[in-house]
């Protein structure tokens, strides 16, 4: 009899209408833990991720590889609408019936940026972790392949390009997000006082000037690099020390790789020789950033990039490119010194 009533309930609650299933409004939960109740499901039209109610007031933005990318909170629900926010990127989701409209704008259906429909009703989000990671199957890999000459916008607004090295795939530019992929705010320390006791993430400009955000990006200390929060635009990451060492095999090994990966551009006269950019990749001399919160390797110098990854006694691994020298360097240094980061597609 208990199996035949739990057989009942199940059918009867995956059956019932999609609508009004959204408790009373409550703007202040934040919570990522995935509910085991039953959850929404829509899909943009592009079929590139899903959007799906993950709590009471709280929906989620599904990417196609089954990664958490945007959290909205239900602001406004009608009889005719449900209106949904990101405060993050101050966007709106606006479900009205079976269609759903994605927008910069509170009625984002009168000119919408995104369209989508109303899908299904399912019991749990399958294979997706507490964290919100998905546990992807070949499949999911195959669904939406990235492409070179694609632009990539992370949590900032800013716009980075694609470039295919080999069988990888790479931003162009160096990061300049101010947010974790999941919105959380990535201190800035620009004070020399500062930086040295961060303890954990942090950001800052070349020499405290904004103006080498662009077209230098920002530094960052290794805590940020590596924080599980993902600092890269979705669907990327930091590369490993092993990432980059695919990228110098392809271009001919590290005595030779610095030379295809650095651009023509920014490095100095005497660097013509050992900068064609023949790969894409496009390095610039960004600068570096001590621990001790100097800076040094300014204008044409060098180039310095985190990796994600740490050798035997713990200390991260980065990988560099020098002025007038064709080598693309592997180095180590402390966790508090500020490099540039550059992502590469997951």
């Amino acid at each position: 009899m208990m199996c035949f009533l739990l057989s009942l309930l199940f059918l009867t609650a995956f059956t019932q209408s999609p609508k009004n299933i959204m408790g009373p409004k409550d703007s202040s939960s934040t919570s990522d833990d995935l509910p085991s109740d039953f959850h929404q499901r829509w899909q943009y039209d592009d079929g590139l991720s899903y959007f799906m109610q993950t709590g009471n007031n709280q929906w989620t933005e599904i990417n196609w590889k089954g990664k958490i990318t945007f959290h909205y909170v239900l602001i406004e629900e009608k009889p005719s609408f449900t209106l949904l926010y990101d405060i993050s990127r101050n966007l709106y989701v606006k479900l009205t019936n079976s269609q759903l409209f994605f927008g910069n704008g509170r009625y984002s259906a009168d000119s919408p940026s995104k369209r989508g429909a109303w899908v299904d009703k399912i019991q749990s989000i399958e294979g997706i972790e507490p964290n919100g990671i998905k546990r992807l199957s070949a499949s999911d890999y195959n669904k939406k392949p990235i492409a070179a000459g694609d632009s990539v916008t992370d949590i900032d607004g800013n716009v980075y390009h694609v470039v295919k090295i080999g069988k990888q795939y790479w931003l162009q530019e160096n990061l300049k997000t101010s947010h974790f992929s999941d919105s959380s705010v990535i201190p800035e320390m620009e004070y020399n006082t500062d930086w040295p006791y961060a303890g954990g993430p942090a950001r800052c400009y070349y020499e405290r000037n904004p103006q080498n955000n662009d077209p230098y990006g920002k530094l960052y200390n290794w805590y940020a690099a590596a924080d599980p929060r993902n600092v890269c635009p979705a669907g990327w990451h930091v590369p490993s020390d092993k990432d980059f060492q695919t990228l110098s095999d392809y271009l001919g090994g590290d005595d030779i790789a610095g030379t295809h990966m650095k651009a023509i551009k920014l490095w100095g006269q005497q660097d013509e020789n050992y900068a064609d950019n023949a790969s894409g990749f496009t390095a610039l001399p960004a600068g570096i950033r001590y621990a001790n919160a100097s800076f040094d390797r300014s204008g044409a110098d060098g180039a310095d990039f985190w990796t994600s990854s740490l050798n035997p006694q713990l200390i991260p691994y980065c990988r560099i490119l020098y002025y007038g020298g064709s080598n693309l360097g592997r180095h180590t240094y402390r966790r508090l010194g500020g490099f540039s980061v550059r992502c590469v597609g997951n």
